[in-house]
């Protein structure tokens, strides 16, 4: 039979099985990744519960995670601050990298928004008008008996700061003026949290402790909180990992693949929020 050289020839079963293997390279690669940083991370959080005050084995703690032999010094005290710990990192980190596609910028971070400004805004308003940071988490009599909450008042302030800044720019279309904008609003929330601090310097240091952030006094209640919100937002991100990485090629060109732009960078802000 004489040879046709304008008829494909068929890959060999060597070849076939080459290609195989090299495509499987990429996915052992990746599943060997999160092994083993799924593994530096169980060691972290065993690590976390044995150091302290009182000493213990990993033995001890297995024991009282299992719940084999009850130790309520883990079980109530180091065990939900360490998860309390690894949550919000996991949280911090899927909001993070979220605008960081969203923003094509390295540098980006959670609260570039305004969001932390406002959240701090909101609670040093909420303890100058409570009188106090322990009175600012209760139910206090101000202003014909309204409640003041200095958590719900921090919400109410980011998600303010944000509305804000997404007002200013003209919508969540133009990135550039979304990062300016939440500059701006940040800045100047910031500044009148300077003021009411020197207006009234006693608060200082409640405001100070609050924001800072405490895991000392976190417990099951506030675990099963933040697990909720990981456990939400996770799988959103996940979904939405192929629009950010299309957004990093250039609006223009996400826009050419037919991408919704505007609704789904609105639901990205929303969630980190």
């Amino acid at each position: 039979m004489a040879f046709d050289p304008t008829t494909p020839s068929q890959p060999s079963s060597a070849s076939r099985i080459g290609q195989a293997k090299g495509l499987a390279r990429p996915v052992t690669r990746r599943v060997l990744v999160f092994a083993g940083l799924l593994g530096l991370l169980l060691a972290a959080l065993v690590l976390g519960v044995a150091v302290g005050t009182v000493k213990m084995t990993p033995l001890e703690v297995f024991q009282a995670i299992t719940g084999a032999v009850p130790n309520p010094i883990i079980s109530e005290l180091r065990l939900p601050r360490v998860l309390g710990a690894m949550l919000v990192g996991g949280v911090l980190g899927l909001c993070g990298a979220a605008f960081q596609g969203l923003f094509r910028n390295p540098l980006a971070d959670p609260y570039l928004m305004g969001s932390a400004a406002g959240a701090a805004f909101g609670v040093t308003v909420a303890v100058t008008l409570a009188g106090g940071l322990s009175s600012a988490f209760s139910t206090s009599a101000v202003f014909d008996k309204i409640p003041v909450s200095a958590t719900l008042f921090g919400f109410v302030g980011a998600v303010g700061a944000v509305a804000l800044t997404l007002l200013l720019s003209g919508g969540a279309s133009r990135t550039n003026d979304l990062i300016l904008a939440g500059v701006v609003v940040g800045s100047v929330l910031t500044s009148l949290t300077t003021f009411l601090l020197l207006h009234d310097a006693n608060r200082v240091f409640s405001v100070f402790a609050y924001t800072v952030g405490n895991l000392a006094f976190i417990g099951w209640g506030g675990v099963g909180s933040i697990g909720l919100y990981f456990v939400l937002t996770l799988p959103l991100f996940l979904l939405l990992g192929r629009t950010l990485n299309a957004l990093s090629l250039g609006e223009e060109t996400a826009r050419s693949l037919g991408l919704p732009l505007e609704p789904l960078k609105l639901l990205i802000i929303v969630a980190v929020t």
